[in-house]
């Protein structure tokens, strides 16, 4: 056996992890979004106005929404990069056409398709 399988094993294994963390976090996000959307309901535009103070209100409550919401959004993009990264670099790394286990998980990158596929828990 060379020198150089041990270092690929611990690599591949630091992608593995990085990736399981990365797919937590954007999960954990998604649900954290989602739940502050249900909570946090954007306000309503008012159909008729009796008055130019109700636009006024309606504006200012709109920008006191928005800010949070770009704050989820921005949050939300930043775990789907670092997911997306984190599988471009264990994709590169993996063997294609062999399935390589590693805490329970098989993964595999079929050299067909070239895209990661793990398995559950074996």
């Amino acid at each position: 056996m060379s020198e150089e399988t041990p270092e690929r094993d611990v690599r591949i294994r630091a992608a593995i992890d990085e990736y399981h963390q990365a797919i937590a976090e954007q999960d954990r996000i998604r649900e954290e979004t989602t739940r502050w959307q249900q909570e946090h309901p954007p306000p309503q535009k008012p159909k008729t106005v009796t008055s130019v103070a109700q636009i006024d209100e309606y504006e200012r409550k709109k920008e006191e929404w928005s800010v949070p919401y770009r704050e989820q959004l921005r949050m939300r993009d930043e775990a789907a990069v670092r997911a997306e990264k984190a599988t471009e670099t264990l994709t590169t790394l993996l063997p294609r056409d062999y399935g390589y286990v590693y805490k329970g998980h098989r993964y595999l990158v079929p050299s067909n398709t070239g895209k990661l596929g793990v398995s559950k828990k074996l």
